[in-house]
């Protein structure tokens, strides 16, 4: 949940009143400070009131009205979002209001940071959930053009080992070919189909186990290689 600063009070509203607002942005991975970030200031509606940019000791600072709320949204090539918001009083502050961004890194140590997605039981289409956690997996790599990932693909254990090769293989096409469709070139995707060998919890073959937690294993997930896959990707069918 965005944290949510309030200042509240009962005095009548003092129409000429504003109030300065400052922040530090840094990195939410390693506490570094993050200069050149972009801050912006938006009114209730989300209308952008006002842009700034993080200064080179990572601090940003803008004029509000008081007795208004407001959210403050930072951004960064190769980072993820932070935002707040911001309730200010109705009444001038001597201190101005402190407002921290930590913004998140796209890739941290060789991960991308992005969530699984997952597939429904013999099926490999890609469902809503899993197109919005794609669209950011996108994102993250038109900021980062020299990322080459791999979909790696996965089953349950319930049907045959040779059924769940193919299916976890089509999973992973499926994947690549949506990603594809978003502007990615497809040399810097391979895909990878694994089956049922990489469970993610004890639910093998002839273990009884919840809908819930078969689930948890019909996933793709995502990895940085090193390698150039131009070779393998014009090999494979899109």
């Amino acid at each position: 949940d965005d944290d949510i600063y309030s200042f509240l009070t009962n005095e009548p509203l003092n129409i000429d009143c504003t109030q300065e607002v400052t922040g530090v942005v840094v990195n939410s991975h390693n506490q570094e400070i993050l200069a050149g970030a972009e801050i912006k200031l938006l009114d209730k509606d989300g209308t952008v009131l006002e842009t700034t940019t993080s200064d080179a000791n990572g601090v940003y600072q803008f004029t509000v009205k008081c007795n208004a709320t407001y959210k403050i949204v930072g951004d960064k090539e190769t980072f993820q979002d932070d935002d707040k918001a911001l309730i200010t009083v109705n009444d001038i502050v001597e201190v101005p209001i402190a407002v921290a961004l930590a913004l998140t890194p796209d890739v941290i140590e060789n991960k991308i940071n992005i969530e699984n997605i997952y597939f429904d039981l013999d099926k490999s289409n890609i469902r809503p959930e899993a197109a919005t956690e794609l669209d950011k997996l996108v994102l993250i790599m038109k900021e980062n053009p020299e990322l080459i990932i791999e979909a790696g693909s996965h089953t349950d254990s319930r049907q045959t080992d040779n059924y769940n090769n193919s299916l976890s293989t089509r999973r992973a096409k499926s994947t690549r070919r949506y990603i594809i469709s978003k502007g990615i070139s497809k040399k810097r995707i391979t895909v990878k189909g694994y089956g049922e060998t990489q469970l993610t919890n004890k639910c093998a073959d002839d273990v009884e186990c919840t809908d819930e937690e078969h689930q948890a294993n019909r996933r793709t997930e995502f990895r940085i290689v090193e390698e150039d896959v131009t070779e393998e990707v014009s090999k494979s069918k899109e």
